[in-house]
């Protein structure tokens, strides 16, 4: 071989070498430009919610968004909660609006798991707890597709926590001028007088109900406190005993689905308090449909009275007579006779 031709093959072979070695470099910039892409998507969904700032929703999150949980609360768990785009989007907006959500502390550990050129896997680890996701690349932009998520497994129920927890929420959303259905006058009597009066929290009315579902609901109509019908179905019947005696209450469910509360169940009673120390015309208590649906936590410690209970022109529905209690029930929300 002559001395020219071993200096054109040795040029060619050096020049294709290094274009091997830039063509690697740029796929391996691309890869890391993906997988940092991928880290900020996961990372604007975190700090969307923690920061109410539900733009980063809007940048991060693909709208065919499809996202079901596990979440503990009360000591229960309720499996495959969905949520939507849409009610993700709001929840972004208010979950943490009075910063009472999120810690100087609060978690925010984002593991990338995969990436590839159109898909890619993450864990999140958050204030609420574990959210396992699919990402998509589409249109040179990565978003958040699927969401499987559970509250903290690690995390120990604990009532008084829970029930303090629901009582200042109560508290704050009527003193808030924001939130609060009271006139200007009403909230700031309701301020200076320290908010809501509560019975003393007592274990013995969290109770353990045995449940029995109705497979063919009854529709009924509710009387209300204006002329207005209210329709529920009959979802089911809680039977429990309380000091030795033996009750029984029904429990109703929208017949309506609204989006983000398709699990939601709503409690209406009296007792021997109302009229007393509780609103005359009943206490509410808010429920999730449980995920043994043999058993349901009837928290009485967790109740709250209706709207009409502080001012009018609302339309509150008015627990039957089925759901009257031959009990006192001194736990939960007292009556505050703010005036109307």
């Amino acid at each position: 071989m002559s001395n020219s031709n071993f200096k054109i093959i040795f040029s060619c072979a050096f020049f294709l070498f290094l274009f091997n070695q830039n063509k690697s470099l740029a796929k391996s910039h691309e890869t890391k430009t993906d997988y940092q892409q991928v880290h900020d998507a996961v990372e604007d969904y975190v700090l969307g919610i923690y920061n109410v700032e539900p733009h980063r929703i809007e940048r991060s999150v693909d709208t065919l968004l499809h996202k079901i949980g596990y979440y503990a609360n009360n000591g229960e768990v309720f499996s495959h909660i969905p949520m939507t785009y849409q009610v993700l989007y709001d929840l972004s907006g208010k979950w943490n609006a009075k910063g009472d959500k999120v810690k100087d502390d609060s978690p925010k550990k984002i593991e990338i798991y995969d990436v590839n050129d159109k898909t890619a896997s993450a864990k999140l680890t958050a204030e609420w707890g574990i959210d396992f996701m699919h990402l998509s690349k589409t249109d040179g932009q990565w978003k958040i597709m699927n969401i499987i998520w559970q509250s903290d497994p690690k995390k120990e129920y604990n009532h008084l926590e829970d029930v303090v927890a629901f009582q200042t929420e109560l508290n704050n959303t009527y003193s808030d001028i924001k939130t609060s259905i009271l006139s200007d006058k009403a909230r700031k009597k309701f301020v200076s007088g320290g908010g809501h009066p509560f019975y003393e929290l007592d274990e013995k009315y969290r109770i353990e109900a045995k449940l029995t579902v109705y497979e063919n609901p009854e529709q009924i109509g509710f009387k209300t406190s204006t002329a207005r019908i209210a329709e529920y179905n009959i979802y089911g019947k809680a039977e429990f005993e309380l000091d030795g005696k033996r009750f029984q209450l029904l429990i109703y469910q929208s017949p309506t689905e609204t989006e983000g509360y398709e699990d939601y169940l709503f409690l209406p009673f009296t007792d021997l308090t109302s009229g007393e120390e509780s609103y005359g015309a009943g206490r509410y208590m808010d429920l999730r449909i449980p995920e043994d649906k043999t058993k349901i936590v009837l928290d009485f410690n967790k109740t709250y009275q209706p709207y009409c209970a502080y001012t009018k022109g609302y339309s509150c529905p008015i627990p039957p007579s089925e759901n009257f209690i031959d009990h006192k029930i001194e736990a939960g929300i007292k009556h505050l006779e703010l005036g109307h």
